[in-house]
Formats: structure tokens, sequence, C-alpha cells
């Protein structure tokens, strides 16, 4: 799980440590995998703070109560501020530290010895939420606070602090979508306090090392040890703990060994400095330092008199290999969690403490025997592993119930744009449709939806669900544009789609994409191999190169791109608008021809062809060679077809690139000399209805292209019923022609109607946008000529058969006659509806 923000507690003031070095402290977090820090949160000013501006849009917050108030008022109001941002939708986890709730730990500092845990627990939950300690109810609460047998020094001071904290945390729960509870004691007890909110148990996580070094450690042997120690904050826990040890146990202690206060400075009055029993008091040490001094001790004590969780200073010891003597108040056992590395007292027992402590001292076998006892409790109970796997089950569940897969599609979308643009749309719309699933750790499966977001410019019709973020650039310090994230703070993808041309591959900014993230880039390619300047982006930048055809994917690999990180992705065709009347080219032609006897109109037998005016598409080829077939007196098939004036040719291109002025001259002039039967539809942008309607008037599609990436204009066509005359053989139509050039021996009967396979040639790639190793079809592009790259190595193409062109022509052409006269006769040919079509597969 990636941790994005952490909202700083000053601990810097809170603190008196010498060497807390809260630069430091913060670094460490951050090197650990944070993000961000914002803070000291208690005097942090939301209103004012930028970092705030959209910091509802994080799936979960947690968040640790400490007993402190002005924490505690500075927490709500982060809390509150999120909620808000959210509208409710970020998940808030309430952790609960030490024993349970802070109140009951100062609540339990207020009464006399008599009063048991169990008794101070049931106070606080019947009382909830107490009224304030003042002058309005004040005899009531007077009266209560009689009865409970509160210290009278704490009633007006102590208790009444104890009262506003828990009316402090009890509006945190109301304000939590779940509480995590340290222990199972706390947990119990939470529970019994706030029931209507879901409570989990933690483990509690030993602060020193994890399991495997505490087996592995080495530490000193009894005869190497001395003393005995009690570390810990100066606070007034510890304090009371250890002015009461000093006074009533301290003299009872074997006079060899030394007592060692240390970590912070306590109280000048607990430590003694004179035989023949010592208290040695330290300064602030660091880790190092206090865990040398700790392998050192043959004893550590918490002689804590207030209800206390799971001890820090007790789990550093045993893991160390020193054993400890606590009261019955340290919350690091319980009457089930025990150890023989661990001894127990009653609260205030003078007698049990120095009979413990002294064992410890100075009987070797039983020390050796609570020495070998104490890592492993740790290890057990407390280790960081299985503290690591109750935080991410407690996640997963909550996850796993309610989270979606955020996707980011980096690339305009449009229902009736270029190629990229539409698919990107059509990809969103998918994905905000579809569900996922998913098995959490307890093996149930889930099923997950997903989030959609599109970066780009457009969003075209609107997608219910489907978020546009528009990107947003800003000036840096050295007066450069750079990008910045277009979502709200803490947004974070689990996975990025790119697909726009030119295609972006550089490191998609960690304010989208970070850890556990992929990036994935749909790359329709051409010309053999990649440009030699995109590999490093690619290989460091893009997790997945998804392919549209396995032609692409081949060119991937052979570029230098792991095949193991490729995918194969076809281009989606949008058979539901394609067949909107629910028929396809030639049920139209056969329903209108059967109204009215076959027109002069229907007699044509029209040839189409639509995309760039480019030499890669292949329109020199196919206007010379249809010239060829039905625009001269050659032989006896063309002059025939040329005296029924029934074949007609539509060339549809939009964009140009890469064709000189010459070989355009030339073209024209096949077309002028065809008597009217070529259609030149030139620099013609249309909507798609329209689109669809000249393809479905039409019988033949011609693509005898040099290359595609995929060819979706053919397989839109072979959707519609339309015979295709295609280029194959390793180009990107082997993926759905279906068929090997003159086999035509196995085809089925529907097959052999659409798919008029040509056979091509790959060959270098010597005409423009090809000139040597360098490719020119990159921005910027001017007067016809575009920037040029060099590939991995010479750019290739396919050069399609001549030969096959004209006899495919010549038998599609036929086969439209034939079929149509059988359909006069009432003998009606095999037609294909789209389930019939291998192009189904394609449709989204």
């Amino acid at each position: 799980y990636h941790v994005d923000l952490i909202y700083w507690r000053d601990y810097s003031s809170e603190s008196h440590d010498d060497l807390y070095d809260d630069t430091a402290d913060r670094e460490r977090v951050v090197s650990s995998g944070v993000r961000r820090i914002l803070g000291p949160y208690d005097n942090q000013n939301l209103s004012d703070s930028h970092v705030h501006t959209f910091v509802g849009n994080y799936w979960g917050m947690v968040y640790w109560l400490w007993p402190h108030i002005e924490f505690l008022e500075a927490l709500i109001d982060f809390v509150e501020f999120v909620t808000t941002q959210s509208n409710g939708k970020t998940i808030m986890i309430a952790a609960v530290d030490d024993a349970g709730v802070s109140s009951r730990l100062l609540i339990g500092g207020c009464v006399n010895a008599s009063k048991s845990v169990e008794d101070i627990e049931q106070f606080v939950v019947q009382s909830r939420p107490l009224k304030l300690l003042g002058s309005d109810g004040a005899d009531m609460q007077q009266e209560d606070l009689v009865q409970f047998d509160v210290k009278k020094e704490f009633i007006d001071e102590k208790f009444q602090y104890a009262n506003v904290l828990l009316h402090q945390e009890m509006y945190l729960y109301t304000l939590s979508n779940l509480i995590v509870a340290i222990n199972e004691k706390a947990a119990k007890f939470v529970s019994k306090l706030v029931p209507a909110i879901p409570t989990q148990k933690l483990s509690y996580v030993s602060p020193v090392q994890p399991p495997s070094r505490i087996n592995n450690l080495k530490t000193k042997a009894f005869s190497e040890r001395s003393d005995y120690i009690f570390f810990g904050y100066n606070n007034y826990a510890n304090n009371m703990g250890m002015e009461w040890f000093v006074k009533n146990v301290l003299s009872k202690i074997v006079p060899s060994s030394d007592f060692i206060l240390s970590c912070e400075t306590f109280h000048n009055k607990n430590c003694v400095s004179k035989k023949p029993n010592k208290a040695v008091c330290h300064g602030a040490l660091s880790d190092e330092e206090l865990e040398s001094l700790i392998k050192r001790m043959r004893v550590a004590i918490n002689p804590v008199l207030e209800p206390s969780g799971v001890a820090t200073k007790t789990c550093r010891a045993m893991a160390l290999q020193t054993p400890v003597v606590v009261s019955v108040l340290d919350g690091t056992f319980t009457n089930k969690r025990i150890s023989t590395g661990g001894k127990r007292c009653s609260e205030k027992d003078k007698h049990c403490m120095a009979s413990e402590i002294n064992n410890l001292l100075t009987n070797e076998r039983d020390w050796n025997e609570a020495a070998a006892a104490a890592p492993k409790f740790v290890s057990k109970n407390f280790g960081s592993g299985r503290y690591m796997r109750d935080w991410v089950s407690i996640l997963e569940k909550v996850q796993v119930e309610q989270r979606k897969i955020q996707i980011v599609l980096d690339g305009n979308a449009k229902f009736n744009g270029e190629s990229m643009e539409a698919q990107n749309w059509h990809i969103a719309k998918m994905l905000s449709e579809s569900t996922s699933k998913s098995v959490s750790s307890d093996g149930q499966e889930h099923e997950l939806q997903f989030d959609v977001s599109v970066i780009g410019s457009v969003l075209e019709p609107p997608i219910q669900g489907v978020k546009l973020a528009k990107p947003v650039k800003m000036l840096n310090n050295e007066g450069e544009f750079v990008s910045i994230s277009p979502f709200p703070t803490g947004y974070q993808a689990n996975m990025v789609i790119r697909q726009k041309w030119p295609p972006n591959n550089d490191i998609i900014p960690i304010t989208i994409c970070s850890f556990g993230c992929h990036v994935a880039q749909i790359l329709p390619w051409e010309f053999g191999f990649l440009p030699l300047i995109w590999m490093a982006h690619l290989l460091d930048n893009i997790d997945w190169l998804w392919a549209p055809s396995e032609y692409n994917r081949d060119i991937y690999t052979r570029s230098g791109y792991p095949f193991d990180r490729t995918a194969l992705l076809p281009a989606g065709v949008d058979c539901a608008s394609l067949l909107s009347d629910g028929k396809s080219a030639r049920e139209n032609r056969s329903s209108n021809a059967s109204k009215s006897n076959i027109s002069t109109d229907l007699d044509t037998v029209t040839f189409i062809f639509s995309g760039g005016f480019l030499p890669r598409k292949g329109v020199d080829i196919l206007l010379e060679e249809w010239h060829g077939v039905f625009c001269s007196f050659e032989d006896s098939f063309v002059k025939e077809a040329y005296i029924k004036s029934n074949a007609k040719l539509i060339v549809h291109t939009s964009y140009e690139l890469g064709y000189s002025k010459a070989e355009v001259d030339k073209m024209k002039e096949y077309i002028d000399s065809c008597d009217g039967k070529i259609e030149w539809k030139r620099n013609v942008w249309m909507e798609r209805t329209e689109y669809i309607q000249m393809i479905k008037r039409s019988d033949i599609y011609l693509a005898p292209f040099r290359s595609e990436g995929f060819g979706l204009p053919i397989v839109e066509a072979l959707a519609l019923g339309l015979k295709s005359i295609v280029s194959v053989g390793g180009t990107a139509a082997d993926d759905y022609m279906n068929a090997d050039v003159g086999q035509t021996d196995h085809w089925n009967r529907e097959m052999t109607q659409l798919t008029y396979p040509i056979q091509a040639t790959e060959d270098l790639c010597k005409h423009p946008p090809c000139f040597g190793e360098k490719l020119c079809v990159f921005s910027p592009c001017k007067n016809m000529r575009c920037a040029c790259e060099k590939l991995v190595e010479t750019p290739l193409w396919f050069e399609p058969s001549r030969t096959d062109l004209q006899k495919q022509m010549k038998k599609a052409y036929n086969d439209v006659l034939e079929e149509r006269e059988m359909n006069t006769k009432n003998s009606p040919y095999m037609t294909k509806t789209i389930d019939d079509l291998i192009v189904k597969q394609f449709c989204w």
C-alpha cells in the first residue's frame, strides 16, 4: 500500500530529547517511500495551505489518537476537512494506541488504587460522553466522581482534562469507518465504547528489530552483564513510577548492581549517587547507544502505576535478550500471553518487585532461562511480519469491498475522432462498464469496478462515470513550462494506458502513477523498426507495449524491446454503429434489388478505398492497377467491363504526405482517362454516419497497402460484408484475412465471399517518407515534409504483388455479378451476419 502523505506531529517541540533531529526523522520517513510530509499539524492553518486544496481525493486515511488535546483538536479539524472534501468517500480508519482510548489511561491515573482496570473501563463506557466539568452540573459530576473514588487533587484539573479528551475522541470515532486497536484488550474496550463502528484487532509491532534479526542477535552472557535499567521518556507516568520505585524498592536490591535510568533525564530526586544502592541517570542516548547499554544489563524494569498498552520499553529489552520485571499494568503481558522472560508483580508490590529483580541479578540459571525465552516471546507476539500482515489484511478487506481500480487514459477520446481518439473513447466506455474479479487473502472472490479518467483536451461525447482531466502546465523556477498533475492531491492510478500521436514515452509523473502503478503504451507502427530515439524511454518508462497486430509485436521485439513485456491488443471495431440499421452492405443492396428489379445503379460494381493519401497506403498502386484492369481495351475482360460501364472506383483520402507532384499528376492522369469511373474524394473529412453509408453502398474494399499497423477500415469493411482485397504475407492483415494466397480449397464457403488476399514481400522502404536510415513522419511538419528520425535499422515496408492484385480484382468483380444473378433467381447466395465473421472478435 502506497503512503502518499503523512500529517506530521510536532514531536520536536513536544520532546525534550536533545538528540532528536526532526529533519533527519522526516528524511527517514521519506526514504521509506512516503511522497510528502505536511505539518506539524498542531500549528498548521488548513485554510492557508495550498497542499490541502484537493486532499479529499485520498482512498483512505489512518489517524492515530494521541493523548493531548492540542493535537486532537488539530486532528479533528483535518479529519473533518478531508471528509468534507471527499464527500465522505475517503475511508477513515482510527487507530487506537496503548490499551484503549487515551482518556481511559488518564482517568485511570485519577482514581485511587482500589479501582481495577475493569472498573475504570466500565466507568468510561457507562459515562460516555461525560459532561464537561464546570459550573452547570458540577454538583452532579462531583457526586459521580466521589462515588468513583477519584483523587481529590485531580477533580478540578486532571479529570477535567481526561473528560474533555474523551469528548474529542468520541467525536473522532463518529467520523470513522473502522477502528483499529493495538491489541485484543483495547479492541474489546473500544467495541464497548462505540459498538456501532467495526473494530479490528492489530498485533503490536516491536519497534526494535524484525524477528529475523532478533533470532540471530549476538548478545552478552550473564557474566558480561551486571546492572538493571529503566528507560523511557520523561513523562508523568514514568516519573511517578520511578519516584515510587526509588522510594520503596531501590534499597532492597542487591548493592552489587547499579540502577540505570536512561534515555531522558528524570527528576533529580530519582538519581541516587550514594552507595550501597546507586541510581545512575543518563542523558538522552541514540538508538545505537541505547541498544548497547541494554545488552549490558541483566534486567530491565517497568513498575508502571497506570494502565498501559504494550510497552515499547518492555519489548525492546526482551528483543535484546534482557529479561524484564514489570507491574501487571504493563499491557505487554496478559493472563494468556505470558513468558518466562517477563516477571509480573501486582501494582505497587515492592516485595515482589525486589525479589524478582534480585533473583535475575544473582541466579545465573534462572537468568539464562529467562533471557532465552524473552526474544522468542517478542518474535511470536509482536514481530513486524505479523503486524504487517494484520494491516494488509485489514486494509485489503476494506479495499476489496469499496475500492475501484483507477485507470488513466493518456490521450484525447472522441467518438467521431481520428483513429486513436476514437479507440480511446471506446476503451474508456468499455472499461467504465466493465468489472474485474479479485481474490482476497481469505480466498473470497470480489467484483471490482474500474474508475476511468482521460487526460486530454477532449472527451466527446461525455461518458457516464468517466472524468476528463485536462493537462495543466506551469512555469518552473527556470522559466520553463512543465506538466503538473491535473488530478486532486493524493490521486494515484493503478494503471495508465497511453495512446496518442505523437506518442509520449516520457516518465509518468509520480503524482499520477507511483508505487504499484503500471504504464502500458498502445503503439501502432508501420515501418519495420521503431525510432532509435524512443527505445531508452520505452524501456525505462513503459511497463508494457501493446501491439494492435502480430506484425507490430514483431517490430517491437526486433527493435530490442523484451517480448515478455509485449502483448497483442487488436484495435476495436464499433460494430454497433456500423450495423445500426441491422443490415450489412450486401443485405442492404439485396433488399433494394428485390424491390426495384435491379436498377442501373445496382448494376454497378463499386470498389472503394478510404484512408490517408500516403505511399504506405498504396494509393498509387491501386489507381494504376485498377486503371489497367477496368479502363483499357487490352483484353476481352477489360473491354467487356468497360462497355458495360458497371465498374466504379471511389478513392476517399484525407491527410496527405509523401507523394511528389509528379506522382500526383500521374495519378490524376489515370483518373481523367477512365471516363468518369474513378471518383476521387480528396481531402474530404466525413462524419461517422456519412462514412458508413459510403462504405455500405460499395461492394469491394481495395487495400493493396505497403504497410499498416492494423488496418481498421479494412476490418470495418469486412464487418459490413464487403469483399476485401488486402496485402498479406507478414503484414498486419494476416491477423484477420484468415487465408494464405492461392490456398482457397480450405476456405469455408462464407469466407471465400469476402477475403481476397494478395501476396506482399517485405523490402527496404526507399520512397519518401523514408530517406536512407531515417523516417520523416514526425512533428513538426511543414510544406509536406516532416521532421526525421533514425530508426533502429533501415525502414522496411511491403511491396504487394501487382499480378495478384489484378487477378483478385477480376475475381472479386465476377463474384459480385455472379452472386447478384443468383439472388435475382430467388436462389440467395450465402449471406453473412456479423456472428459468422472472423472480424466479430474485434467488435467492442
